[in-house]
Formats: structure tokens, sequence, C-alpha cells
């Protein structure tokens, strides 16, 4: 299990912001590993919810505290899989995090949740509880491709999301050639800034004046809201 509390601030900006942004974030910050060119990779959720919508209508109730439930994968034909339970008050996010492989994952996907209690930890019982009792169900695939650029110092993480689609099939998150809706305005993103305590005054100083950007972006909302 992984348990990680965050600071977490989103801002919507266009690609061409983002692209003049971006020798700054380069010039103070790491490329993700994984994308060392920062061309952007893919990332795919499917995301999950109570049979009284509660989590969407949290969110589109501008709730303080809400949570999320999903799967996520970086490729359809991957062998491991992230189960996520995130809860965010405000800025403040806390998320926690179970691996689960891919016959797992499509128990999931398939609405069958009786390997989360399976693996007997104390964060799989308490969302297998969550599901069962609630009545969780699969809602949404969101796919998207993501830049990242990051530091060690306060775990800073400064992710942009674009090209935000989402599909209704719950197996398109596994399905290479799945068909999505694009859900996202055209040419533009969301700009995320990430990090433990307090955000670096170099880093602060690079991002320049964003606050009057800052939106409460819920991709699941917005698929939800888009179909």
């Amino acid at each position: 299990m992984i348990d990680v509390l965050r600071n977490e601030k989103k801002y919507a900006i266009s690609l061409r912001d983002f692209y003049r942004l971006k020798p700054r974030l380069q010039t103070i910050l790491q490329p993700d590993p994984f994308d060392p060119e920062s061309r952007g990779y893919e990332v795919r959720s499917l995301y999950f919810d109570a049979a009284d919508e509660g989590d969407l209508f949290d969110v589109l109730d501008g709730l303080k505290n809400k949570q999320k439930v999903r799967l996520r994968c970086y490729d359809p034909a991957a062998e491991k899989f992230k189960m996520e339970y995130k809860c965010k008050s405000g800025t403040d996010s806390h998320k926690f995090s179970l691996s689960v492989n891919r016959e797992e994952a499509k128990a999931l996907m398939a609405g069958r949740y009786d390997c989360l209690y399976d693996m007997n930890t104390e964060l799989s019982k308490e969302l297998y509880a969550r599901m069962i009792s609630r009545a969780y169900q699969p809602k949404v695939t969101v796919v998207y491709k993501r830049v990242v650029y990051q530091c060690p110092l306060n775990d800073v993480r400064i992710t942009f999301d674009f090209d935000i689609k989402a599909s209704f099939n719950r197996y398109a998150l596994i399905d290479p050639v799945a068909s999505y809706d694009l859900i996202s305005a055209p040419a533009s993103g969301i700009l995320e800034v990430k990090y433990n305590d307090f955000l670096p005054g170099y880093v602060r100083t690079a991002l320049g004046n964003l606050d009057s950007l800052q939106v409460a972006n819920s991709k699941y909302a917005n698929a939800r809201l888009a179909f």
C-alpha cells in the first residue's frame, strides 16, 4: 500500500501557454524518467461510483471533502494496475494505492470486488466494504496525455494533461483500439502543481502568476457531464 498526503492545485491553460512555460520548467526541474523528452505519455483511468452517484455529486455540489475510486494503468497491455482511493479536502489530497494484477483488474472492471477482500490489507478491506455497501460500479474510462516535471525537494511534481478523452466502455481501459470522445477544450489542458509542505520559491517564480487561472477540475466529473 502507498499512502501519500499532498497539496494539489490545478490551472486551466492553453497549449500555447504551456509551451511558453516549458523552457523554464526544463531549466529547474527534471522530466519524468519514463518520458525523458517530455513528449507526453498516456494515462488511463476507470472511475467507479456509488449507486447514488455520491462521489460525482460531491464534486458538482462544490463540497470541500471529496473522494475518488479508480483503476489506473499506463498501457492497455499492462500486467500491473493501480487501484487508487483518493480523498481530497480543498487543496490537500490524501491518496492510497494498491497494486493489482491483470486478472484482478479484469474482475474489478466486471464489478467483482472479492479480490480486494482477499488481499487482506487494511486498505483493501476498507475499499471492499465501501464498494460493496454503497453498490459501486464502473462508470467511465478517461484517457489523456501527460507531461511531467519533478524534483526531490518537497517531492514537487508538475503535470500538464491534455487531449483528454472519455468512454462509457469500462473495458476501454485495456482495449488498445477503443473509441473515445474528446472532453477537453481544443488546444488546452490542465496544469497541476503537486508538492509536500510548501512549494519552493524558485518553482513558484518559474510558474509566474497562475493564481487567477486556478480551477476546480475533475476529469471524472467532466467526463460524466460530457455524456
